[in-house]
């Protein structure tokens, strides 16, 4: 795949851009509903795209420290994504629906709280895997 991007980089683009168009043709047409609940300004509709949006944006900016150990990246980004959607959830059933104003701040502080701890997790344990299995070979050369 990466071979067929660097050696065709306009044809990936316009993929790209077809992929796009069909899927916003396909969600006008099917699923209506979904584009006039974000005219509406509805909150939960909002809260799904800044979520998803949140989170791709995070991910492509860090995919490199996935290199560090794919298994430690995997599950700290699920962890993260699952206390960010719990704590967003929660609020919004307690407290109220999140406005636009403090979807900017949550994103600002949690962006930040975001790269700190991926950075951190996947350094700590970047060689996490790799120690556990030569224990384990040492051990049996020992015997």
């Amino acid at each position: 795949m990466k071979k067929f991007i660097v050696s065709y980089p306009t044809l990936f683009g316009m993929a790209i851009g077809l992929v796009l168009v069909v899927g916003i043709i396909v969600m006008a047409t099917w699923y209506p509903r979904v584009g006039r609940a974000w005219q509406r300004n509805n909150e939960s509709v909002r809260s799904v795209y800044f979520t998803v949006g949140f989170f791709a944006i995070w991910i492509s900016r860090v995919w490199r420290w996935h290199r560090r150990n794919a298994l430690v990246f995997w599950a700290s980004v699920l962890a993260l994504f699952l206390l960010h959607v719990v704590g967003v959830l929660f609020y919004s059933i307690r407290v109220h629906l999140l406005l636009l104003w403090e979807w900017i701040i949550l994103i600002t502080f949690e962006g930040f709280a975001f790269v700190f701890a991926l950075d951190w997790i996947t350094r700590r344990f970047a060689n996490f895997v790799e120690h556990g299995h030569r224990r384990v070979n040492n051990s049996q050369d020992r015997s």
